[in-house]
């Protein structure tokens, strides 16, 4: 476990950070080439565990929206659960 200048804490190994900062390199260059449509793209440079986030987000959503309660409670289960 590393902790960097920022605070924040890595799990990752040092090839797996180096290939976390290729890709933000390359999705600055796609935001450069988007022009006003930035996020078009967005999807392409998701890392494996950001789009299953999403995705179980979502399945979350579609869950909570047929169940009657309030949509608020859908942050509690979600920092509970994931």
């Amino acid at each position: 476990m590393k902790k960097r200048n920022d605070g924040q804490v890595s799990l990752a190994a040092e090839s797996v950070e180096d290939i976390y900062k290729s890709l933000k390199a390359l999705y600055v260059r796609g935001i450069e080439l988007g022009d006003e449509y930035w996020n078009w793209p967005l999807v392409g440079y998701l890392t494996l565990p950001s789009l299953q986030r999403i995705l179980n987000l979502a399945w979350i959503y579609e869950m909570q929206k047929s169940s009657s309660g309030s949509i608020c409670r859908l942050t509690q289960y979600v920092n509970l659960e994931i």
